[in-house]
């Protein structure tokens, strides 16, 4: 987690406490530092889905800032379907992406074929993902709630295609691809 304030110090005490624990912090510059997260099952568990803690700094340690910033532990999202699992190249469909644990954060980033969009929280367990213009070819969707962590390629399960104009007769409707 990038932190930024002032005064920060290249020491090897700079930490970061989230909540009770105290992690290393990485300096930056002196306006910044990077703190290192906890694992969220190990900070709350595997039956909590998300923990609010807040964060306070030291560049020695033992005296931390008298005022901290709120901070969101979740788990990491999971995606059990897409569709439809196509699109023409020029983009303009909206993809419905369905898993677990999706976070109504300010944003939700969606990316295909190395393309990141701004996507729409629907609810824990939807998102809809916009398509923009793409090279043709095969490719998985993945999302992010914080726009660095992104959800793993599931095979058969965020594969998806960007197709040319093609003949009617190329389109699979039982599988919703073109072949």
């Amino acid at each position: 987690v990038l932190i930024q304030g002032a005064n920060f110090k290249e020491t090897s005490q700079l930490s970061c406490m989230f909540g009770s624990v105290i992690q290393t912090a990485v300096y930056v510059d002196a306006n910044s530092i990077v703190c290192i997260t906890l694992n969220m099952s190990s900070a709350v568990g595997a039956s909590i889905k998300s923990l609010r803690s807040m964060v306070y700094v030291s560049n020695n340690g033992v005296e931390f800032s008298a005022t901290g910033l709120s901070f969101f532990f979740t788990k990491n999202p999971s995606i059990s379907n897409i569709s439809p699992k196509w699109d023409y190249y020029v983009g303009g469909k909206l993809v419905t992406v369905t898993g677990s644990d999706f976070f109504p954060s300010q944003i939700i980033f969606c990316r295909l074929h190395k393309v990141t969009l701004i996507g729409i929280y629907v609810s824990p367990t939807v998102v809809l993902c916009p398509t923009g213009a793409y090279t043709i070819g095969n490719t998985s969707l993945s999302i992010s709630i914080n726009g660095l962590d992104y959800t793993s390629p599931v095979a058969n399960v965020t594969d998806f295609q960007s197709v040319n104009f093609c003949p009617a007769q190329r389109y699979r409707p039982e599988t919703d691809t073109y072949q």
